[in-house]
């Protein structure tokens, strides 16, 4: 038993060794491959030392080196109280090797997103370095990597909020997140690339609510916040795409989705007869503003749907005030049901709330029209 024992020991001892020094070569490759972009290393540069690397790298530069004239450069930017004259020198360096070396990584044949997002990291003035970052996610967006452009603006803007490529971020962010929430992809129903675009285009309207094509934003989210019957939140979004987008085609859109996402909310009319009669107003206001407008019969179509539901909640009203013996508060609601009825020209309301009326004690004497019972 023992000799056994010691040989399936040897063995598990073989099969660990084995795997360790497998480890050990995976590890030595991924260092190997990590070398290969690593910037310069070595000790900081002490001031003095500066100048003579800005001509180093400005030789580099002129013999079409541009990452090692930029890493030369980034390593030239940690040195400590540099002269200003010296970092007039060093700047401007800096731009054309940027330039340079941003030129070359966007290139239609040599496009190099990865080097481009690695100047994010290297400590660049903000304009070259979000300029590098946002180029990335364009070309990203070209090659159909909708998630990895997305990532790159918001690593472009948590570093450098504020930066001059804001309106081209602002573009390629909306095309990469409206890209991801029309995608229905998703792993096993748990992750799925609308949640990604989802993400994409809510970081979108809070960061560039004013970018042209962020009404398609505003209207992507409040659309599946529908879908989702995320009811608040989709009247959020829909608001603020007439707060922020006023010159937008999907302005008039949005004005009408509101007061139908509030009808679509309400669960019960006996309740929420606010609610209703603030949508009621809405698709009212937006008939006289819109005349003629194609979604005009729609409006219309939720305008008597509002009015259905008021004649409803007052009945029901009315209903509860006879039962509870509250005659003038019964006759109050019944007559609204009535007047309800009779404006939607709708038969069988009639005679219900006339019904209504008569079977209440003819001393129950209506009250003030609009006041409260």
């Amino acid at each position: 038993m023992d000799t056994g024992t010691r040989r399936v020991d040897v063995r598990r001892w073989g099969w660990h060794r084995g795997g360790i020094w497998l480890l050990v070569a995976l590890l030595a490759l991924v260092s190997a491959c990590a070398s290969i972009n690593a910037p310069i290393s070595g000790p900081k540069l002490t001031a003095k030392e500066v100048p003579a690397e800005i001509e180093r790298a400005r030789k580099d530069r002129e013999a079409g080196r541009y990452e090692k004239a930029l890493d030369r450069l980034a390593k030239a930017l940690k040195a400590r109280a540099i002269p200003s004259s010296v970092r007039v020198d060093l700047d401007r360096e800096l731009e054309l090797v940027a330039k340079e070396r941003i030129e070359q990584l966007s290139g239609a044949t040599e496009g190099n997103p990865k080097e481009l997002v690695r100047m994010l990291d290297l400590g660049l003035p903000a304009p070259v370095a979000a300029t590098a970052g946002v180029r990335a996610a364009e070309i990203y967006l070209k090659r159909d990597k909708n998630y990895k452009a997305w990532t790159t603006i918001k690593k472009t803007e948590t570093k450098y909020p504020l930066h001059h490529e804001s309106r081209a971020a602002g573009a390629a962010l909306v095309q990469a997140g409206l890209n991801m929430a029309s995608d229905t992809w998703s792993f096993l129903g748990l992750f799925r690339t609308r949640d990604d675009g989802m993400a994409a285009l809510e970081y979108l309207v809070v960061t560039y609510p004013t970018e042209p094509r962020c009404d398609e934003a505003f209207a992507k989210l409040a659309q599946i916040y529908e879908d989702q019957g995320e009811w608040d939140l989709a009247i959020q979004r829909w608001s603020e795409l007439i707060k922020w987008q006023r010159g937008s085609s999907l302005k008039a859109q949005a004005e009408a989705r509101i007061p139908r996402v509030r009808l679509q909310k309400i669960e019960s009319p006996e309740f929420d007869r606010a609610e209703i009669l603030q949508a009621q107003t809405e698709l009212k206001f937006w008939l006289e503003r819109h005349p003629g407008h194609e979604w005009e019969n729609a409006v219309r179509a939720d305008l008597a749907d509002a009015k259905l539901r008021l004649l409803l909640s007052d009945e029901m009203a009315a209903r509860y005030y006879r039962r509870i013996r509250k005659p003038v508060g019964a006759r109050l609601h019944a007559e609204r049901a009535l007047a309800q009825a009779k404006e939607l020209d709708d038969r069988k309301a009639v005679l219900r709330c006339e019904k209504l009326l008569a079977g209440l004690a003819p001393d129950a004497a209506p009250v003030l029209a609009g006041a409260a019972p």
